[in-house]
């Protein structure tokens, strides 16, 4: 990682605190000196925030705590590779038994603090980001995947590798989409509950929706998306929801200034003009 293409490649790594040692510090020289890659790290968290508090926090269960604590007793504990290790000698003269090896920890050295750039407003971003990440950890886990470019999980179910480049481009879409420097957003209810936030930005004329609290269809139905405006209705693709009732599109298409946005229910594969009343129609005003 030594070129700035190599080294712009490593914003999504950088988002989710990947990099380390010389790959952090050329990092962060890179990015004290490029508007663009700072611009893209910034919405990279937003994004983060954004998918991660579409979802409601989990509680892990007392018996998960219980057997975490019960593998951790009973698993050896090896040291770090490449440390030094101590062996306390037996003093028995029966058969030698298993001896722990203890790591010789490292003394702290005195390297140099990590360098404070001027991008204010990404650290407020990122400790509101890190406190997500521990309140909501399965939301988190496919947010932090999204804005890194290898959105594999979370609630999302991918079984093949073509689902897998789909939500990686979405997710790219949706990270270049929220750093656009008009981007709007505007939120309103779901019909049966939920809330549904439509992103968008003129400039780049894409839109997005964000979707919390959204009922998983039977079998053989699917959400569509829409643009709508006077001379009808255009799909803008087709999504499901996940079983934590939260789902994300980035919409097919351009979103001009008289649009609507709706969501209708239809058969699998989607329609080509809506079957049933929208559950959600959000507007730019």
């Amino acid at each position: 990682m030594n070129t700035r293409d190599e080294l712009h490649l490593a914003t999504g790594a950088y988002a989710v605190d990947a990099l380390t040692g010389d790959e952090l510090q050329r990092f962060e020289r890179y990015l004290a000196e490029s508007e663009d890659a700072r611009t893209e790290v910034r919405g990279m968290f937003e994004t983060a925030a954004l998918l991660g508090s579409v979802a409601a926090p989990i509680t892990p269960s007392p018996r998960l705590k219980t057997t975490l604590l019960g593998l951790i007793a009973v698993t050896p504990q090896l040291p770090a590779i490449g440390e030094k290790t101590v062996a306390e000698p037996s003093r028995s003269t029966a058969s030698p038994q298993p001896v722990l090896l203890q790591p010789v920890l490292p003394q702290p050295s005195a390297e140099q603090p990590r360098p404070e750039l001027s991008m204010s407003s990404n650290s407020t971003v990122r400790a509101k980001v890190q406190s997500l990440w521990f309140a909501r950890p399965t939301s988190i886990i496919a947010a932090a995947a999204a804005v890194a470019a290898l959105f594999f999980g979370g609630n999302l179910v991918v079984t093949s590798m073509q689902k897998v480049e789909l939500v990686r481009t979405q997710a790219g879409a949706l990270a270049t989409l929220s750093s656009a420097s008009d981007v709007q957003k505007r939120v309103q209810p779901v019909a049966g509950g939920g809330n549904a936030t439509l992103i968008w930005s003129s400039e780049l004329n894409r839109s997005a929706l964000v979707i919390s609290g959204l009922p998983t269809l039977d079998l053989g139905k699917t959400y569509e998306a829409w643009y709508i405006n006077a001379s009808g209705a255009r799909a803008a693709g087709i999504f499901d929801a996940t079983r934590a009732g939260d789902s994300w599109h980035v919409l097919d298409g351009t979103m001009t200034a008289t649009d609507a946005v709706g969501i209708t229910v239809e058969p699998g594969g989607g329609s080509q003009q809506p079957t049933t009343k929208p559950i959600v129609a959000l507007t730019r005003e």
